[in-house]
């Protein structure tokens, strides 16, 4: 499960390999039932980028909670206490302790509705559970995001139309989370992550949202445009006290 490959391809390696898992997880994600979403994500722009994606695929149907490493076990416990039968967790950009892993583990065995899916070394064992989908780095050699690896999942399962505007909100993220966005001198990707320290989280939410659903290619508008600009001169005269104060 650990081999360098692809996102596309890896999908299509745990399709061959675990063909009675994921015909369970269709038959939830496209039951007749009126099904609900769950996603537990991190607080940064990766775990939010993938809140937006959820959102965006399952609209009112998907509840969104952004946890810590430490606040994300006690709502795996929570959830697991409710036992919310109809619900599908989806666990992204966070991995759970090894208490909660077996939990998981057991629920799913018996309910078979949770997906993780993160991009962490540190998470790699959690490929040898079923419903584990870790991937660090895809078979071109290119770092991977949760944000990246949940927009491909979801693409995958038919649940999130690829736009061009998606797309490359997805690449911004993944590029910032990596670093990547450094030695590729993308300063959209950093300025992204500066608007989205320029506002709370539903703000953030809301506003890309509106702009992943109505327009064609993603970019920014001239007040964001402004704001990051200011956002930047403060940060570099920061530097500059900052600097002088160490000398």
């Amino acid at each position: 499960m650990n081999k360098k490959v692809g996102p596309v391809l890896l999908f299509s390696a745990v399709v061959r390999e675990k063909n009675q898992y994921f015909s369970s997880v269709e038959s939830i994600l496209r039951s007749e039932v009126k099904n609900m979403y769950k996603l537990l994500s991190h607080t940064d722009l990766d775990g939010v980028g993938c809140g937006i994606l959820a959102k965006l695929a399952f609209g009112k149907e998907v509840k969104v909670r952004y946890n810590s490493i430490s606040s994300l076990n006690r709502e795996i416990e929570s959830f697991l206490e409710q036992g919310e039968l109809d619900t599908f967790l989806f666990i992204t950009d966070l991995s759970p302790n090894e208490e909660n892993e077996q939990k998981l583990n057991e629920y799913y065995g018996e309910k078979g509705n949770i997906q993780l899916i993160d991009h962490h070394k540190t998470a790699l064992h959690l490929n040898e559970y079923e419903w584990g989908y870790v991937l660090v780095e895809d078979e071109e050699g290119y770092l991977t995001s949760a944000t990246s690896l949940f927009y491909q999942y979801l693409v995958t399962h038919q649940l999130l139309e690829k736009t061009g505007a998606i797309t490359e909100f997805v690449e911004l993220v993944r590029q910032y989370d990596t670093w990547e966005w450094e030695k590729n001198e993308n300063h959209r990707a950093h300025m992204l992550n500066a608007l989205f320290f320029l506002m709370s989280i539903d703000e953030f939410e809301a506003k890309m949202i509106e702009r992943l659903r109505t327009s064609e290619q993603f970019d920014f508008d001239d007040f964001e445009d402004d704001e990051n600009e200011s956002y930047h001169k403060n940060m570099f005269e920061s530097d500059d006290i900052e600097g002088g104060e160490n000398l």
